[in-house]
């Protein structure tokens, strides 16, 4: 799937769990190809099977939509 979005940009980032827990991890802003459309996930560590976990159901579910 890592051919159907293109990271744009990365920044550190606090976020907090839906526990209330707060993270220190990173905004990931990404974009699906086909559509040309930007979304972002946050997750706690920068590393490539982190994010593209996160990513990888928007882009399924994006395409669903279609």
């Amino acid at each position: 799937m890592a051919t159907d979005y293109k990271v744009s940009t990365t920044q550190p980032y606090t976020y907090q769990t839906p526990e209330g827990r707060l993270i220190n991890g990173y905004r990931v802003y990404f974009v699906i190809t086909e559509f040309n459309e930007t979304f972002y996930v946050d997750v706690p560590q920068m590393d490539p099977t982190t994010i593209a976990k996160a990513i990888d159901p928007i882009v399924k579910g994006r395409k669903a939509l279609s």
